[in-house]
Parts: structure tokens; C-alpha cells; sequence
């Protein structure tokens, strides 16, 4: 009976016939693992992996370089999934899992959170509309659950933007 073999490195790279990269297995820059794998022309196009904050991702990247659709999950808990309309084009993403409650929000193109629909940590639903800017402007329900009948409130908060990618080119 022949004894197991180790291989140790700290990347491992799949070529293809022609020689090209295809996919890597490799660590990043806070010495965390992540799988890459390339298109035909070389160029990274989906990543699994560790964020700098410890976020466990599954991104998707175009011809570009841009990260278009992102599914993470949270060392919290918190659960979220991401699909950007490419650079200067809306995106919309569902967060679920965390202490706030769980929701979907849509973003502009400048990367500003514009409208949230969701249920807070009470149970109750409520929809929220944020400026251009990205500062809050209204809310349908009021934080005890109540509708109001004067339009909304003024929010205190904006929630987070959208996650940044894990592969940079």
C-alpha cells in the first residue's frame, strides 16, 4: 500500500494545453485562500474566497473587470447577494440574516443606495427612499409598525452600500 502524498505550495495554477492560465488556487494579501478561475483570454472571471473583513464570497466578474454579481456571507450571519448593472448603472441587492431585519435595496449608478423594501427587527415591513445623494428622505412605516399619515418620516440612517469585489484584475 503505497503512503499518501503532500503537496504543499502557496498557489497552485491549472493551464490549459496552450500553455494559458485557467484557474489558480491561491492566498491573498492577508493570507487567506481563494480559487480564480479565467476565461479563454486569461483574464479572472470568478472568485471564491476571503475578504479583508473575513466575508466568504462568490463574485462574478465581467470582460471588464467588474464585479457583477457578488453572493457573500457575513462572519455575523448576515447573508447577501449582489447584481451590479456594471459601472455607472444601477444595481439592486437582497440582504438577509442580520439584527436589522432583511431587505432589498436598489442602488444608482454612483453607487448611492436610492430605495430599500424590507422587514426590520421588529417583523414589521417597511419601505424606505434615500436622494440622490444618498441621504435618507422617506419612510412608509413608522419604527413601531404604525403607517404614517403624513408620508414617511425622515430617516437617522443610510444602510451600507454594496460590498466591495475580491478580485481586483
Amino acid at each position: 500500500m503505497s503512503k499518501p502524498t503532500v503537496i504543499e505550495a502557496n498557489q497552485f495554477v491549472l493551464r490549459g494545453a496552450s500553455g494559458k492560465k485557467l484557474a489558480m488556487l491561491t492566498t491573498n494579501d492577508d493570507d487567506e485562500a481563494y480559487l480564480v478561475f479565467n476565461d479563454r483570454s486569461g483574464q479572472p472571471r470568478i472568485a471564491i474566497g476571503f475578504t479583508k473583513d473575513r466575508e466568504c464570497r462568490l463574485t462574478f466578474v465581467d470582460e471588464d473587470k467588474n464585479e457583477r454579481v457578488g453572493l457573500s456571507f457575513l462572519p455575523n450571519g448576515q447573508a447577501c447577494v449582489v447584481v451590479n448593472g456594471g459601472p455607472g448603472k444601477p444595481s439592486v441587492g437582497l440582504r438577509g440574516g442580520w439584527d436589522e431585519g432583511c431587505g432589498i435595496g436598489a442602488w444608482s449608478g454612483a453607487g448611492n443606495l436610492r430605495t430599500h423594501v424590507g422587514i426590520d427587527s421588529k417583523g414589521y415591513p417597511n419601505v424606505q427612499v434615500y436622494n440622490a445623494d444618498g441621504k435618507p428622505a422617506w419612510r412608509a412605516v413608522k419604527p413601531d409598525g404604525t403607517i404614517t399619515s403624513k408620508g414617511g418620516i425622515i430617516l437617522p440612517d443610510a444602510p451600507p452600500k454594496p460590498p466591495k469585489p475580491i478580485v481586483n484584475g
